[in-house]
C-alpha cells in the first residue's frame, strides 16, 4: 500500500552487551554499568536498536503501526541514508518528509517492509 507518513515516534534503545537488559546511559558518558548484570562497558560495545510507532494514510484508510529495528535498518538501506541510524530525531523528520511510501505490513499491524 502506498502512503504518507502523518505521526512518527522512533525511541533509540541501549542495550547491554552482555545480559541485554536495556541500559539508560548518563549524558555525554562513554562508559556506563548494567544495573542488572552489573557489568561495565564502554558505550560502543552495548547493543542499540531502533523501535517506532506510525501512523501512515492511504487512499482508503488511515493505520497505526509498529516498526522494529530490522525494518527501518533496511528501509534506511534502501534509501541510501544509512547516517540516520544514530539519531532518532532526524530519522523522525526524514520519514516524515517521505511524499509516497510503499508499506507492507501483518495483521497485528507490524511493518513487514517499507520502501520509496
Amino acid at each position: 500500500m502506498n502512503v504518507v507518513i502523518a505521526h512518527v515516534s522512533i525511541t533509540k534503545n541501549i542495550s547491554c552487551g552482555v545480559c541485554g537488559k536495556k541500559i539508560i546511559p548518563e549524558a555525554a558518558s562513554t562508559i556506563v554499568r548494567c544495573t542488572y548484570c552489573n557489568m561495565k562497558q564502554k558505550l560502543e560495545n552495548t547493543v542499540c536498536s531502533l523501535l517506532g510507532n506510525l501512523t501512515i494514510k492511504g487512499d482508503e484508510k488511515t493505520e497505526k503501526l509498529s516498526i522494529f529495528h530490522a525494518q527501518l535498518v533496511q528501509f534506511l538501506l534502501l534509501a541510501q541514508r544509512e547516517d540516520l541510524r544514530d539519531d532518532a530525531n532526524r530519522l523522525e523528520d526524514f520519514l516524515l518528509n517521505q511524499e509516497n511510501i510503499f508499506v507492507e505490513y501483518d495483521s497485528n499491524k507490524t511493518v513487514k517492509r517499507m520502501t520509496q
